[in-house]
């Protein structure tokens, strides 16, 4: 599951650990306008990037793919580094945390999702239990 990065490269993981986020769908993962991947839920998504800033985006791989990009943000990756990224509601207990990307889900759930920055920890504790997607 866990991996090292090489030196000129870095590691980042996208998880979620809810399944009611996407039960039916993945989201498609595009880094820097490219295609990566699809990650499920519950599940996680590892890519290696060069180090310098990224874009990424994601968007439900759904029966009607409109093909707009959802969620978008920005992140400074340096070579030798992993980074985590989790999917999740978002309470106050996050305040003291990065929150990179949130937007407030009006269906069923109503809750506010984010994509908050993880301490290496807790993330390894979390992506034991995770299927990787790719």
């Amino acid at each position: 599951m866990h991996a090292d990065p090489e030196s000129d490269a870095a590691l980042v993981y996208f998880y979620n650990t809810d399944s009611r986020a996407s039960a039916n769908v993945c989201l498609i993962v595009t880094v820097d306008g490219k295609e990566e991947g699809c990650m499920g839920s519950p599940g996680y998504f590892r890519t290696s990037l060069s180090p310098g800033e990224h874009s990424f985006s994601f968007r439900p791989n759904s029966l009607i793919d409109l093909g707009i990009e959802m969620r978008k943000f920005t992140l400074a990756t340096e070579g030798g580094s992993t980074i985590y990224i989790i999917s999740k509601v978002i309470t106050s207990d996050d305040e003291s945390r990065d929150i990179l990307q949130s937007y407030y889900v009006n269906t069923y759930i109503g809750d506010t999702i984010g994509w908050v920055l993880m301490p290496e920890d807790e993330a390894l504790e979390e992506l034991k239990a995770l299927r990787q997607w790719k």
